[in-house]
């Protein structure tokens, strides 16, 4: 698998929004005990995104797997605000791709992360469950 094949480069971007639900508070997953955006949704927008912006770029039986994040989640969101994400590429090491994303409940900064993501072959992936 080339780089060049997977037509990945740094400046790819992504952006979705989302409206908080009140399944995804702390307190209903249990994360915490407010009825607030919860940290670990905030993270699964975040991923979401990154998804977004690379795999449109990426050959047939190719998908990406998240592997790590550092994710500052630093202001409270209500349920049925709206959140904007906007997540870019911006290194590519091989199969190693590196995000940066920024979480925005309309002007006001609410998280920002660095995640990194492989690129894998979907089929061989899934393959390694059977094999346990």
């Amino acid at each position: 698998m080339k780089e060049e094949k997977m037509n990945l480069k740094t400046g790819l971007n992504a952006t979705s929004t989302f409206k908080i639900k009140s399944t995804e508070t702390a307190k209903f997953i249990k994360s915490g005990s407010l009825p607030v955006l919860a940290t670990p949704v905030l993270c699964a927008y975040i991923e979401e995104t990154c998804v977004k912006a690379s795999e449109n770029h990426l050959p047939k039986g190719f998908t990406t797997v998240g592997f790590h994040i550092e994710l500052d989640h630093i202001a409270p969101s209500a349920v049925n605000s709206e959140i904007s994400v906007v997540a870019k590429l911006i290194h590519v090491d091989g199969k190693k791709l590196e995000f940066e994303a920024i979480a925005k409940e309309k002007t006001k900064t609410i998280g920002h992360a660095k995640h990194l993501r492989m690129i894998v072959n979907e089929e061989k992936f899934m393959s390694k469950l059977s094999n346990k």
